[in-house]
């Protein structure tokens, strides 16, 4: 089986307007008052930073890595290789038809208390990334949680 390489962002970039910049804004000073008028000052620094750091992590865009699976390995980056066999199974969330949007695939990681590893696909390699994952491990089901859909709905 001939690799599978392709370029992929690191997680799916949300694209915020300048309203989410207010919002931010105006919750942590919001917050910063009130911790401030109750007296709380330990509180209002913790606002004062996580308003901050909000703002300035939103504007980011996702850095790029090599993603290639070679064999029974798969290797993202310069961030390491990961044999297929740590993985219990996957999930594949395909972008719409006719869309340029990126899927998405869910490895299940064998050990316990780990979070779905996830993979940004392009929609041209999602057939191949699925054929070649079926051939190591099953396809599993996943419906999203609310954290994961409430981090999706609010851009964060």
């Amino acid at each position: 089986m001939d690799d599978i390489v392709w370029d992929a962002p690191e997680f799916e970039h949300q694209e915020r307007g300048i309203f989410w910049y207010y919002a931010v804004g105006a919750i942590a000073i919001i917050l910063v008052l009130l911790a401030l008028w109750q007296g709380n000052f330990l509180f209002a620094v913790f606002a004062l930073v996580a308003g901050t750091t909000l703002l300035l992590v939103g504007q980011n865009h996702p850095p790029h890595h090599r993603i290639t699976f070679a064999g029974r390995v798969i290797t993202i980056g310069k961030s390491g290789s990961y044999p297929i066999e740590d993985f219990s199974g996957f999930v594949v969330h395909e972008s719409r038809q006719m869309s340029n949007e990126w899927g998405k695939v869910l490895l299940r990681p064998k050990r316990r208390f780990r979070l779905y590893f996830p993979l940004m696909v392009p929609p041209g390699k999602i057939g191949q990334v699925k054929d070649h994952l079926d051939a190591h491990m099953p396809e599993l089901e996943h419906e999203p949680s609310l954290t994961e859909e409430l981090v999706k709905f609010f851009k964060l």
